[in-house]
């Protein structure tokens, strides 16, 4: 007896679309682009702002706090929101901040970093 995967792929190809029960074919929506992220670097002192996603806990927003004061040079303070999912982190002379680079700090640790702005004008 064959496979059916070859056949199954071959009918995606041929078709366009999936076969749905009954043979009938059901296109496949186009997949949704990623969404942009500003990965603006921003090097003036001052407050920032920095969505963090996937904290649920106390911990995990100590976790965060600990990593961003250990990995980000040129930060004077950190104080992290698991409740609103941000970090408020104050930049001094010489450093500089990026979603990248929050990222990066935060390597491994499954807390997604989505936006880094600027507090205030």
């Amino acid at each position: 007896m064959r496979p059916l995967v070859p056949i199954a792929l071959l009918l995606l190809t041929l078709t366009g679309g999936v076969v749905a029960c009954g043979g009938e074919t059901a296109p496949v929506a186009a997949p949704e682009a990623p969404p942009t992220v500003d990965d603006t670097v921003h090097t003036e002192p001052g407050t920032y702002l920095v969505s963090v996603g996937g904290m649920s806990c106390s911990r995990c927003a100590e976790t965060v706090q600990s990593r961003f004061e250990r990995r980000l040079e040129g930060v004077t303070s950190v104080s992290v929101d698991a409740e609103t999912g941000l970090a408020t982190i104050v930049l001094g002379e010489g450093g500089s901040l990026s979603v990248s680079r929050c990222a990066k700090a935060l390597e491994g640790m499954h807390y997604p970093v989505t936006a880094v702005a600027k507090d205030g004008p």
